[in-house]
């Protein structure tokens, strides 16, 4: 999926400077120590990550004490760029409902999520 991603950016903007990419599955500590080394020796101004929230978050802090740079967490952006996943409808968005259509969608999702529906839940039953 990120070989489509970069094959696509390097397609639409045909100036566009990419020092580098890998996937977002980060297994082990060296692996990760590996990445901020690479992004700190390439210093990049921008760094986009699409990890999912709160991994992208946290790995983009830590990044950033080796390498000041741009950081966008980025979630599952390149799965909808590149056409792998529906962009959830205006109504979704403009609302702030874009995870609750992704859930709908892909109901796999709610190990990771649980804790969006009940926050949802809280505010809709007025418990915050």
């Amino acid at each position: 999926m990120i070989q489509q991603t970069v094959s696509k950016l390097n397609n639409e903007f045909p100036n566009i400077n990419i020092l580098g990419f890998r996937n977002g599955y980060i297994k082990t500590e060296a692996e990760k120590q590996t990445l901020i080394k690479d992004i700190a020796n390439k210093k990049p101004d921008v760094v986009f990550v699409a990890m999912g929230s709160p991994k992208q978050e946290l790995l983009m802090q830590e990044m950033q004490q080796h390498h000041p740079a741009i950081y966008q967490g980025l979630g599952g952006s390149f799965d909808v760029y590149v056409g792998n996943v529906e962009r959830a409808p205006k109504w979704w968005v403009n609302n702030n409902l874009k995870w609750t259509y992704r859930l709908v969608k892909q109901p796999t999702r709610i190990k990771r999520q649980i804790h969006l529906v009940r926050f949802f839940l809280k505010i809709l039953f007025n418990r915050i």
